[in-house]
């Protein structure tokens, strides 16, 4: 998707594109190729960077954790709720 207006990264179709819509689509598992040729500028900036590990730590932990059984998140829920106390559940129409 090129820009018409001749100066790389201005106007609507040009190829610079904001990072929250390259890590929306890393937080889905899947950065097209096209995609990734705009947004490469965006890969050496430091704070993309810490976005992008972080979300493949989230990634790897959910993979480990549910071939476990989600031990370590009903674990992790169990101390919140322990400690917070947990949430009140109120039925449907009540105030």
């Amino acid at each position: 998707m090129r820009s018409t207006s001749g100066a790389r990264g201005r106007g609507s179709g040009g190829y610079l594109k904001l990072g929250c819509t390259h890590w929306s689509c890393s937080a889905a598992g899947r950065v097209p190729f096209w995609r990734s040729v705009g947004l490469r500028h965006k890969c050496s900036k430091g704070s993309y960077q810490v976005v992008f590990w972080l979300i493949v730590l989230a990634y790897q932990f959910a993979a480990f954790d549910s071939l476990q059984n989600w031990q370590l998140s009903r674990a992790a829920l169990a101390r919140l709720e322990a400690t917070f106390g947990a949430p009140e559940m109120t039925a449907k129409g009540e105030s």
